[in-house]
């Protein structure tokens, strides 16, 4: 008969504690019984299992759990059993691997229960909610419309979508997060396990799939239209502004004939001087016009359309200056 064995008198004494009415205590070993009595002839895999639980019980009473824990995880897939999950949960929890350790002590207990060992689920519900303080956790966010052939790996593992925005234990050390789509790859990213107590969120982007893309081909929609008008009048801004500013520095030319450079007693030179300011005004506000709606064309033209992303465009004046900017 296989037995469940925490050795050293420590594990003894929290099981003692835990269930007074455990049958299964005697000594100083610990020993728990298996749930179903074995038939005289054992089979070599029962055999084998047995063996490497002996084996592994030797170096927990050693102390030598990093040589225990694969004995005991051999030993219990060969022969599941709830002490040997109670013994592998006591193991994992000495080498630090509380998350390991929450588990096959939640495994053990369900295996309890089924067996009937209530003395053993209460014993794994214990030792689960003692840890519990103590565990690292990460929480996997997935995307607020996840395809429905997401698949989300912890370390490996698919995991289950009910587990999905919900604490997870994890043990020290870097942990892999990969999700795929159609069996396609689409993201992955490792992250440091948190510190003792601390629950650390993973948001998993949305798909590249699934982002919309900029239409390079979109055509004359109604932001391009409005460029080209735009354009159109930067462009007629411009113009008037040069003809204007060409007719301004004539007159200028002209009523020099006229004038001195302080004085201008000739009515004619002073009418000459007056066409020439008119006309250097509407330059200013041709050329002002024109460097605004060029501007202003270039945003609309070259901005992402404004049903995708908000789009700011900004225009402005001063001393001698045009300031057009636009985000996108």
């Amino acid at each position: 008969m296989r037995n469940s064995r925490l050795g050293s008198a420590l594990r003894c004494g929290v099981f003692t504690v835990a269930v007074v009415s455990l049958h299964a205590l005697s000594g100083t070993a610990c020993a728990f019984a298996q749930s179903v009595p074995r038939a005289p002839e054992k089979s070599a895999k029962v055999a084998e299992a047995e063996l490497l639980f002996k084996r592994a019980t030797a170096h927990m009473d050693a102390r030598e759990y990093d040589a225990a824990c694969p004995l005991l995880e051999r030993s219990n897939a060969l022969d599941p059993s709830s002490g040997t999950l109670l013994n592998l949960a006591e193991c994992y929890e000495q080498r630090g691997l509380l998350a390991s350790a929450y588990g096959t002590f939640e495994e053990a207990r369900e295996i309890s229960i089924r067996t009937g060992r209530t003395d053993r689920a209460e014993v794994a519900e214990l030792r689960k909610r003692r840890l519990e303080p103590r565990l690292r956790r990460l929480t996997i966010v997935p995307p607020s419309s996840p395809p429905p052939s997401l698949v989300i790996y912890l370390d490996g593992k698919p995991l289950d979508k009910t587990r999905w925005n919900v604490p997870v234990p994890v043990d020290p050390g870097v942990h892999l997060i990969r999700a795929s789509a159609d069996a396609v790859p689409e993201y992955a990213t490792q992250i440091p396990a948190p510190e003792v107590g601390v629950t650390t969120s993973v948001p998993i982007p949305p798909s590249p799939r699934d982002q919309p893309e900029r239409d390079h081909g979109r055509g004359l929609d109604g932001q391009r239209v409005g460029a080209i008008a735009c354009g159109v009048l930067g462009a007629a801004g411009v113009a008037t502004g040069t003809v204007f500013g060409l007719r301004s520095q004539s007159k200028h030319e002209q009523s020099d004939e006229y004038c001195t450079r302080s004085t201008c007693g000739d009515n004619r030179g002073v009418t000459l001087m007056e066409d020439a300011r008119r006309a250097g005004n509407v330059s200013t506000v041709g050329f002002i016009v024109g460097g605004v709606g060029l501007g202003a064309a270039a945003v609309l033209w070259f901005a992402r359309p404004f049903g995708h992303e908000a789009a700011a465009v900004e225009v402005g004046l001063g001393p001698g200056a045009i300031r057009v900017a636009g985000r996108w």
